[in-house]
């Protein structure tokens, strides 16, 4: 399983590596893209 370690990271491909680029692979870049998100609007949000 690949993972994310900054706002900037993106998936693109096979990402789960089973050898076929599926509706499991799309989950999983809806899912990093809902982290992104997530990272984005903290930032937004932090004190300054």
């Amino acid at each position: 399983m690949a993972s994310i370690k900054t706002p900037e990271s993106y998936l693109l491909g096979d990402i789960n590596t089973d050898g076929t680029i599926d509706a499991k692979d799309f989950q999983i870049l809806t899912e990093h893209m809902s982290i992104q998100a997530d990272w984005h609007t903290a930032e937004e949000n932090e004190p300054k």
